[in-house]
């Protein structure tokens, strides 16, 4: 039986490639200990000093600067090399000799994170992983965990925060038990009750009154500076770059105790390089993981050097610049560019990996002409052993002519070598950039699943524990099988790759996306599938050529759930891809990804890629453009877009119907738009925005305890899927009509409906508080407070139709004040903003020239009412008289 010997000691049986031992294995006496595989680590001495050198001073270092944000940041080495020069090895033997360098009283822990994995693309995730390596210093990491929860309740409102946790299945089991276990001791401590934690949306409001009483966070505001700073800042996307100056604190905590080390690998960073780098991007984030963190100390792995230190990224990142990173430049010692392996060092590894009968199974010429061949690279030399220890195996001994003196020669060799069930496994693992045993099977049904099960355990197969891809070929030997397969005699064909990648793309999106058909309200774990899958997809498209029926769907739902800033490792679209829909479809979603761009720019981005054309992946262009459009303004830009997507999906054509009613009610045709409203939803989401919209018809029809009920089942439904934007959405619509009626439950759920904007960054939804704040003010005579209130709302700069129409309420207030010039001023105003009558069909416009008897600004018949214009003029002229009465009163 084969056995490889790892270089820490350990043997791990193998049946000459995985599985159970061969005939020929058996009667070519290649049994037992004849044959053994060890899989070492070799040279990369002066490296590896330099490295846990490094790491030493780093965790060695007294925590005195934390807290100074101009400091230098010392505690990062990056080590960049081509792909496949080892630089993965060298971490893991890096972190292997820092936790095998046993210290009396010193407890080690390493952290890593391979952005190689999709999933990990979230900084969130990046967060938790680090957070849960860390769990086994300390029970109680309280400054970071009640910050974190403060954040999640935020960001996150519905979704309990330890459920969360504990289905995390990019932690390992043991990892999410610990880790629920102290989070909710340390939430719960705070709030002072058991199971607190998980109260879901009262989570927010109960951390918000803690914060302020607690005696456990008045002595974290007093000495941990940034905990007050973080916690009471509520918008939750400003917060999370910066929660890992929380963790250092509360790891200088344990450290006062007890002497900790940390480590933490960060791999593949190339992945979020190339994503792009503007401030908030997860490259930044990284950036100020590492910054913010000084008592850990960081080894990077990259094909591209680190540039923090550079001048563009003094700009580009929050702690960027040579004064921040000085150990950085080229030639400093936190920069280390990695080659080939010398002659000598890659003869070690030859003669050592592969043994036979206590003897080099490799001859001398033959590991010659590997090493010509491989010019160092280790996994040209690892490949290498594996190809010829599959010849012993086979009965084989290939002499030195034998050898492949290019890589793509040698994976050529490998491949030809390989059984035609293995050659058609590797291609199929080579479709994507990660691949699951049952992905394998799906592209491959005829292949038995004994023999998927020995190709897993080929030495060229990656392993990527809890992801739900788990496993993945180095990115060198994906790319070589994929150009140079047309050179074996049973090579798949141009149309069969790109049947094959669709078909793996199909299958991906289902495990991601249920049937379109299917009621579905999806759970976090399902969120990073999704997340996982779109980044996965959007690559092997491009790669491939291949257009997935449900990819714009995929990415539509990735959006909707709000986390469209993963769309910033999307591909760039190439030169001849950019004018296709797969093209136009990964631009739209980078645009959406731009930290930099205000709404003017995204909509101008946006209408660069939109074509309104009947292509799947137009269709979603179209639905992200009606969005930016009706933000921006341009609401016969946005009906041609929700126009365009009736013969799209179900679930954008549901998008697209209710936009079409969305955009008849803006042009004062409430009846048309109760018509248009889709009577079926499929699911939680299509029904918030269902009742969301008929809310809507009602509060322009007047009709608000109406409106306020329908509200509320769309923020009841959005509590119960999980849903935070529609939460959002449902509290302040609710108390927009609780404000025309019943002031003082307005203003009582007020606070909480702008925390939630604000977390979400809605700023329509904070400038709609602010107009429901000043109408309630009103009708409480607090004038003061209203007109106030109605000042804020001015001051956010947003089209006033799409907030409920400030003017409209200035005319109301200046008319109960029996103030004609203060009418006549606003009406004024709003002529001026839209000076074309047929920008004036807008239902608010009709009321104002109600109330002010201008029918120069609107005509109040003319609005398509669903029941009459006599009982709308009679809802809304008892609007009037009612303010009226209310001034008078205040006045008395």
């Amino acid at each position: 039986m084969w056995r490889q010997r790892a270089a820490d000691g350990w043997d791990h049986t193998l049946s000459g490639l995985g599985g159970s031992m061969s005939i020929e294995d058996f009667f070519l006496g290649r049994g037992d200990d004849s044959v053994i595989r060890r899989t070492l680590f070799t040279d990369r001495v002066v490296e590896r000093q330099a490295i846990l050198r490094r790491i030493r001073e780093t965790v060695e270092r007294p925590a005195t600067t934390q807290y100074d944000f101009g400091r230098p940041a010392v505690n990062v080495t990056a080590v960049s090399g081509q792909g496949g020069i080892g630089k993965t090895a060298l971490l893991q033997k890096v972190a292997a000799e820092f936790t095998g360098d046993e210290q009396a009283n010193v407890q080690k822990i390493v952290a890593s994170v391979d952005f190689g994995d999709y999933s990990r693309h979230n900084f969130e995730v990046v967060l938790m992983q680090i957070r849960a390596s860390l769990a086994g210093l300390s029970d109680t990491w309280s400054a970071f965990d009640i910050a974190f929860a403060h954040y999640w309740s935020r960001k996150h409102p519905g979704v309990p925060l330890v459920r969360f946790i504990s289905q995390a299945n990019f932690l390992g089991e043991e990892q999410r038990t610990v880790l629920s276990d102290q989070v909710a001791a340390t939430v719960d401590g705070v709030l002072g009750g058991t199971g607190l934690v998980s109260s879901v949306y009262k989570l927010t409001g109960l951390l918000r009154t803690r914060i302020q009483e607690s005696r456990t966070i008045k002595k974290l505001r007093e000495n941990c500076p940034p905990f007050g700073v973080i916690v009471d800042e509520t918008d939750p996307d400003k917060v999370i770059g910066y929660l890992p100056a929380l963790l250092n604190y509360d790891l200088g905590r344990v450290a006062e105790r007890r002497r900790v080390q940390v480590l933490c690998l960060l791999d593949t960073l190339e992945n979020v390089q190339r994503a792009g780098a503007e401030r908030g991007s997860l490259e930044d984030l990284v950036c100020r993981l590492v910054y913010l963190t000084p008592g850990i100390a960081y080894v990077v792995a990259s094909r591209t050097a680190l540039t923090w230190h550079d001048d563009r990224s003094a700009v580009r990142l929050t702690y960027g610049g040579a004064d921040r990173w000085p150990d950085l430049p080229p030639g400093r010692p936190g920069q280390l560019r990695i080659g080939g392996l010398d002659a000598q060092s890659a003869d070690e590894l030859l003669s050592n990996s592969l043994e036979f009968a206590g003897r080099p199974a490799m001859p001398a010429e033959v590991r010659e002409r590997v090493i010509h061949g491989s010019n160092g690279l280790p996994l040209h030399l690892e490949l290498s052993i594996s190809w010829y220890r599959n010849l012993l195996a086979q009965g084989a001994a290939p002499s030195a002519a034998l050898v492949a003196e290019t890589f793509p020669e040698l994976v050529l060799r490998v491949v030809r070598d390989l059984s035609p069930q293995e050659r058609d496994l590797l291609r199929g693992a080579a479709l994507l950039r990660a691949f699951s045993s049952e992905l394998l099977a799906e592209i491959l049904p005829a292949v038995r699943t004994i023999h998927v099960q020995t190709f897993l355990h080929r030495s060229f197969v990656t392993r990527t524990p809890n992801s739900w891809m788990p496993f993945s070929l180095h990115e060198n030997l994906r790319q070589a099988v994929i150009r140079h397969d047309h050179l074996t005699d049973d090579a798949w064909v141009g149309e069969e790759w790109r049947t094959n990648a669709e078909r793996a793309s199909d299958w991906v999106i289902r495990q991601a996306l249920p049937d379109p058909h299917t009621p579905w309200d999806p759970n976090q774990e399902q969120l990073r599938r999704m997340v996982a899958a779109v980044l996965l997809i959007g690559n092997s498209a491009l790669e491939h050529g291949h257009t997935p029926a449900r990819f714009g769907e995929l990415a539509f739902t990735v959006a909707e759930f709000g986390y469209s800033r993963v769309f910033e490792s999307m591909p760039t679209p190439t030169a001849a891809a950019s004018p296709t829909p797969l093209g136009r479809l990964l631009s739209a979603s980078r645009a959406l990804a731009n930290t930099t761009y205000n709404e003017s720019a995204r909509y101008a981005a946006l209408r660069e890629c939109t074509t309104f054309g009947n292509d799947p992946y137009d269709h979603y262009v179209a639905a992200q453009f009606a969005r930016a459009a009706e933000v921006s303004g341009d609401y016969p830009g946005a009906e041609h877009a929700y126009r365009s997507l009736g013969n799209a999906n179900p679930q954008l054509a549901y998008y697209g119907a209710l936009g079409l009613a969305g955009n008849a009610l803006r042009n004062g045709r409430l009846a048309t738009a109760l018509a248009l409203v889709p009577s079926e939803a499929g699911n939680g989401h299509q029904r918030c925005a269902r009742f969301d919209l008929l809310g809507h018809i009602h509060l322009q029809g007047g009709d608000h305890r109406v409106a306020a009920d329908w509200f509320g089942r769309a923020l009841t439904e959005a509590q119960t899927v999980g849903a935070p934007v529609w939460v959002a959405r449902g509290m302040r619509h609710q108390a927009i009509a609780h404000a025309w009626y019943d002031a003082d439950r307005a203003l009582a759920t007020l606070p909480d409906a702008r925390e939630m904007n604000e977390s979400l960054d809605e700023r329509i939804g904070v400038a709609q508080c602010d107009l429901a704040s000043a109408t309630a003010w009103a009708w409480k005579g607090e004038w003061g407070r209203a007109r106030s209130a109605l000042r804020d709302c001015w001051s956010h700069g947003i089209n006033p139709i799409a907030i409920g129409h400030t003017g409209m309420i200035e005319v109301l207030f200046a008319q109960a004040r029996g103030d004609v010039q203060a009418v006549t001023e606003a009406v004024d105003a709003i002529l001026s903003a839209q000076p074309h009558a047929s920008e004036r069909r807008h239902t608010w416009l009709a009321v104002s020239a109600l109330w002010a008897d201008r029918r120069d600004l609107a005509d109040f018949d003319a609005v398509e009412w669903y029941d009459s214009a006599t009982a709308a003029r009679a809802r809304w002229s008892g609007i009037s008289e009612r303010m009226r009465a209310t001034w008078r009163g205040s006045l008395q």
